[in-house]
């Protein structure tokens, strides 16, 4: 086989290919790289720049080890083309596949193209043996204008198509369950830029993605979140969110060893929760709505409520099918009382409109979420969890009354355990009698029959007399076999808990029920009760209705505390490990 001819013209090597179609080593002009190894420029097996003509050079390579160059123009894939593993696919500066919808383009082998654009078309593109795919290469542009929204949400989604199609899972053959996946995926990379998009972005159920540092992602469209996903193996990682409704969302029909990992990224401004989660099981009791549930109100009208209990888990479901999770307060009629205000940003034709329901169902997640090196600046609230345990470790909080919800929490623990390591927390929500009302770090939720816990330490619970109450309870104790109820544990922490002065600021304030186990040890700064009875429900009457007389645990010993007032209510007395708390 003849090899390549050169002609060098002022210093520059030209590349002739004369009549063989393979060079064994060559410099490309311009700035292209140095290829090292024999290849094939697919030019030289056909007329246009298509399917066809590729899948001849495809067939002349064979089993060779070689490089099959497309150079600079639109190659358009009208028929499936398969690129073996044998063939490393080079595309040069300028080079665009457009594949055609229902067309596969798959690529077995290892694909040179730097971050430029290549993709193009709704084709089915799969690339599986690459380490990690770009936004880029489907045309997406970090130059922060509002006029590459349209373009950025369309590239994102392709490139998370195309890391889907190429994922390899499977459920082994023994399997009997869906805890037992097997599963492997690339990594979709996002460069250092300002990225805006203009709509909720899907993610699949394995997904890597991983910013650089520097890489801002926007939501331009106030009615809508950034990443929606079905998670079960998920890892999103150096990414900074601005904006948008829920920044994350992830969800899942209860699947058994699913792990969520966020880390160092940050979350800014957001109109809802920065983080949510919420299960899919279904199976529940479906209720449709007679009336709009409006932005911000705490009611909802239901057609028929029978079989609604104060204390439900609720679901309320707008017209796209996007969840508010809360829980009954009571039921009058068809009016159904909710804890947790309807989202603002909801309407009322999205919230009544068609599609629109309430469901009462088992909406927990057997999973595990890992937030770690984070900041959550200034958004609306910071997480809704669901899951069997969450953890948020040496982040940094800050809560802002400008963009915040009155009455509601940072964190709201539905379901699972909660568990605040090192975190850094820093409520601006004004001061004393200024404060915004009845706001609180954690709301912690009846369960729905799973037993919620709170696990705070080495954390800052800030504020001094701007701060806010650490803990809204509203567990009950389990009244029946294993008598195994909600936990409360708050050790070595800064626990300001607001000024005295608000009558709701405390460590622990008790809204329904009493949590069976109650640490709250070596902290720092305390300036108002451990424990106190919000007035909503008789804590005597709980307390004679346990089943067993040793049901509750409470250790308060020892602690830096600064106020000379009442720390418990009296009731609980007999339940003190020691007196050492005085």
């Amino acid at each position: 086989m003849d090899k390549c001819k050169f002609i060098v013209i002022s210093g520059i090597i030209l590349l002739y290919a004369g009549s063989s179609t393979v060079c064994e080593s060559a410099v490309l002009r311009g700035d292209d790289l140095i290829i090292k190894r024999p290849w094939v420029d697919a030019r030289f097996y056909g007329s246009s720049l298509n399917s066809s003509t590729i899948y001849s050079a495809i067939n002349s390579i064979g089993t060779s080890e070689l490089t099959l160059l497309l150079t600079p123009g639109t190659w358009q894939i009208t028929g499936t083309v398969i690129v073996p593993r044998n063939i490393t696919l080079r595309l040069e500066r300028g080079c665009k596949i457009s594949v055609n919808s229902g067309i596969t383009f798959e690529v077995n082998g290892p694909i040179e193209c730097g971050t430029n654009y290549a993709f193009d078309g709704d084709g089915i593109i799969k690339l599986k043996n690459v380490r990690e795919i770009y936004p880029e290469w489907w045309g997406a542009k970090g130059d922060g204008l509002d006029a590459s929204a349209a373009t950025n949400t369309t590239a994102i989604r392709r490139a998370l198509n195309c890391l889907s199609r190429s994922t390899i899972s499977f459920q082994p053959s023994s399997g009997t369950n869906l805890g037992s996946f097997i599963g492997a995926t690339t990594q979709l990379k996002f460069l250092g830029g300002h990225y805006k998009i203009n709509d909720q972005i899907e993610l699949p159920g394995y997904v890597d993605v991983e910013g650089c540092g520097q890489t801002i992602i926007e939501q331009t469209n106030q009615q809508k979140g950034i990443f929606k996903g079905w998670a079960y193996q998920t890892r999103i990682s150096k990414i900074t969110f601005l904006n948008g409704t829920r920044q994350l969302y992830f969800y899942n029909p209860n699947v058994d060893s699913t792990i969520i990992v966020i880390d160092q990224c940050q979350f800014h401004l957001s109109s809802d929760y920065a983080i949510y989660t919420c299960g899919t099981t279904g199976g529940g009791f479906v209720y449709s709505l007679a009336s709009p549930a409006n932005a911000g109100s705490k009611q909802i009208t239901i057609t028929d409520t029978g079989g609604l209990n104060a204390s439900d888990t609720i679901v309320i479901y707008n017209n796209v099918s996007e969840p508010h999770l809360t829980y009954i307060d009571s039921v009058s009629g068809s009016t159904v009382n909710i804890r947790n205000a309807v989202p603002q940003y909801w309407t009322g034709t999205n919230a009544a409109g068609s599609g629109a329901r309430a469901e009462v169902s088992d909406f927990h997640m057997s999973a595990k979420l890992n937030i770690e090196r984070c900041k959550f600046i200034k958004p609306r609230k910071v997480m809704m969890n669901v899951c069997d345990y969450s953890t948020i470790r040496n982040s940094w909080v800050w809560v802002d009354g400008g963009n915040f919800e009155p009455d509601s929490a940072v964190f709201y623990n539905a379901m699972g355990v909660l568990i605040l390591d090192k975190m850094m927390g820093m409520p601006s929500m004004g001061i004393e009698g200024a404060r915004l009302a009845r706001v609180r770090w954690i709301d912690q939720a009846e369960g729905r029959g799973w037993p919620t816990g709170i696990q705070a330490k080495n954390s800052r619970f800030g504020g001094e007399d701007g701060g806010i109450p650490i803990v809204y309870s509203y567990v009950k104790p389990a009244t029946q076999y294993p008598f195994m109820g909600g936990h409360i544990n708050i050790t070595d922490c800064l626990a300001c808990g607001g000024p005295a002065a608000q009558p709701d600021s405390a460590i622990i304030n008790l809204r329904q029920g009493l949590p069976q186990l109650i640490n709250i040890v070596n902290n720092d700064n305390i300036l108002v009760p451990y424990i106190f009875n919000d007035g909503q429900f008789s804590l005597s009457q709980v307390i004679s209705s346990l089943p067993q007389p040793n049901m509750v645990h409470i250790k308060i010993s020892p602690n830096m505390h600064l106020n000379a007032g009442p720390l418990i209510p009296t009731e609980l007395e007999p339940f003190v490990v020691s007196d050492s708390y005085r």
